[in-house]
């Protein structure tokens, strides 16, 4: 009933969404896209833009098993945006990624070695200042937590309506059908098993911005998994989803997924040179019992400016997300389910380009599982931002 209510829903709006695109974009309108603004009326509009990004990441876990994981792992982004003209525009972002690493422990999804990966293949319809429509492999992590999902990309067809300024106060809401996959574009299910989809509907509210020396940022989103597959219920067993054994080391997941996600956070301003950040989210899975049907995550940072070009941010967070809250593999792979703990972390930031971070994180289980026994790790990372070409 409620997968259907959903679906429902999606195919009304994209129908009231379509007259809207028609005669705006006839009157071509300048717009946004999802992630940059394109107006024709700016002297600065280009019709594309090249940039580019990199991350380099290092982890070494150990846990009371006395199994050790060490791994590095380096991206390479590329960046391409393309306005056709002032209402469509056109985002490609695939990662190259390189990784390598010692691995001694049972819970290993994810490939090791070089592979390319999609960040986000859009092509992208804003007609008018409140409403834009996205079509491609989507990113899903700036839409939602990390306890529900971590950053991924699923082909998904995306309607979002806002009303206000998108660097300031403003509300929306957004509806969104999604083809969830795996590390790479694949529905990891064989040719016979169901194709797994993913609905959902939220809304969200932005209270201030940089002018304002402030923000603050609420949401509420409804989601609804369906023919997740073998394959992926293996995997997620293994990050601590509730399973049963269909033959061998198969599983099937124990519980449907759907339910809802919220969270609250801001940032404020407290003199020149120093800010204060804080969240708080949560989320229910209404198909699974008592117990194990919720996950949260809490915690704060502090951003302090050294001088004009170096900056001090130290962050702190603890969370609790019980086995079904989620599905395991989606979501934060330092978070997972069935897990307690906390991270932190130290980052410099320089000229606003380059940050490096320093980690360390503990965790336990909430109900114990074999694969999953106590750890601490500790890690590093190097980051550069988007750089233009």
């Amino acid at each position: 009933m409620g997968r259907k209510l959903m679906s429902r829903i999606l195919s009304g709006f994209m129908v009231i969404s379509m007259i809207f695109i028609g005669p705006a974009a006839l009157a071509a309108v300048d717009g946004t896209s999802t992630e940059k603004k394109i107006s024709s009326d700016s002297p600065e509009r280009k019709d594309y833009q090249f940039s580019w990004a990199t991350e380099l990441y290092a982890v070494h876990a150990t846990d009371e098993l006395s199994n050790q994981k060490s791994e590095v792992e380096m991206a390479f982004l590329l960046k391409f945006d393309m306005n056709i003209n002032s209402w469509m525009s056109l985002n490609l972002t695939p990662q190259f990624i390189a990784q390598n690493g010692y691995l001694q422990a049972p819970d290993v999804v994810d490939p090791q070695g070089s592979r390319m990966e999609i960040r986000n293949a859009s092509f992208d319809l804003k007609p008018s200042s409140f409403f834009n429509a996205s079509i491609g492999s989507l990113d899903q992590a700036h839409l939602h937590s990390d306890i529900f999902m971590s950053r991924r990309s699923f082909p998904a067809v995306r309607v979002v309506s806002r009303w206000g300024s998108e660097k300031s106060t403003h509300t929306y809401v957004f509806l969104e059908s999604a083809m969830p996959t795996s590390t790479a574009v694949s529905n990891n299910s064989a040719d016979m098993g169901a194709t797994p989809s993913l609905n959902m509907a939220g809304i969200g509210l932005q209270l201030g911005g940089a002018r304002e020396g402030y923000n603050i940022k609420t949401f509420v989103n409804a989601y609804q998994f369906a023919g997740l597959s073998q394959d992926l219920a293996t995997a997620s067993v293994l990050l601590g989803n509730s399973g049963v054994n269909t033959a061998g080391s198969n599983y099937q997941f124990r519980y449907q997924y759907q339910g809802y996600e919220a969270g609250i956070g801001g940032r404020f301003q407290l003199v020149r040179s120093m800010s204060l950040g804080a969240f708080a989210t949560g989320i229910q899975n209404s198909a699974a019992i008592t117990g194990h049907n919720t996950g949260w995550d809490t915690g704060g940072s502090v951003t302090y400016d050294l001088n004009r070009t170096l900056q001090l941010e130290p962050k702190f967070d603890y969370y609790h997300i019980e086995s079904d809250a989620t599905v395991a593999i989606y979501n934060d792979p330092f978070l997972n389910t069935n897990r307690e703990g906390y991270r932190s972390q130290l980052k410099f930031h320089y000229n606003h380009k380059v940050q490096l971070s320093l980690s360390y994180g503990q965790r336990v289980p909430i109900l114990a599982n074999p694969s999953q026994p106590p750890e601490t790790w500790y890690g590093l990372g190097l980051e550069t931002e988007n750089a233009k070409f």
